[in-house]
């Protein structure tokens, strides 16, 4: 039976008990850093993404998820990171250009690729790319109903002068995360959805057998 949405915040409400104030921190860290300007944004902005995926990933696995997530990308795979930025910053306005529709089917599909790269840092930012499109052939119906199921607290959000934002923004994270792990095949390989059970460190596999058809996709 396919996860909801419900249960994808349950799971989210869950893992941010232990590091609510942490993850608040990693967001707010986040937004002040990519608001310096387009230019620097471009250059700093796939790092941080990268890393707040792994932020939240560290979270969802019950590992020990610290503000220092946030800066792995820029010793580990920086380069790549702004190559990653680049290229799904085109694609979703290439898509875009055709209509809305498109542009926002196209950033569904490249959704994933940052928590794919979190936990892989060696692959390339095209075969992470790749490896999310893959992945969310037959999801994305499944990740555009996640992200509306926020739409009460986002309108909340906006009546307190985008103040609540801030508090939103760690929760529609962790579910994503709980959401990557899903489709990933993280949780079958685990064999266990148990939220208080014990993860081990191993992360999405992307040479293993799992539920999102990309069995033997090649990350060289």
């Amino acid at each position: 039976m396919a996860v909801s949405s419900s249960e994808f915040r349950s799971r989210a409400r869950q893992k941010l008990n232990a590091h609510y104030w942490d993850a608040l921190l990693a967001v707010i860290v986040e937004g002040a850093l990519l608001s310096v300007g387009s230019p620097v944004a471009i250059i700093i902005g796939g790092a941080f993404v990268i890393g707040l995926a792994s932020f939240f990933l560290h979270n969802a696995d019950r590992q020990n998820a610290d503000i220092t997530d946030l800066f792995a990308p820029f010793s580990k795979q920086f380069g790549n990171s702004i190559v990653y930025f680049i290229l799904s910053s085109v694609f979703i306005s290439l898509w875009s250009c055709l209509f809305v529709i498109p542009g926002i089917v196209a950033a569904i599909s490249y959704s994933m690729a940052p928590y794919i790269l979190a936990e892989h840092p060696e692959m390339s930012a095209m075969n992470a790319i790749k490896l999310s499109k893959d992945m969310m052939r037959g999801n994305k119906g499944r990740y555009f109903c996640l992200q509306l199921s926020f739409i009460g607290w986002i309108l909340l959000s906006l009546l307190t002068f985008g103040i609540g934002t801030l508090f939103l923004i760690p929760y529609m994270q962790a579910a994503n995360s709980e959401f990557f792990n899903e489709v990933s095949g993280k949780n079958a390989q685990r064999g266990t959805f148990d939220p208080a059970a014990g993860y081990d460190n191993s992360g999405f596999n992307p040479g293993m057998n799992t539920p999102g058809g990309f069995d033997n996709f090649n990350n060289q």
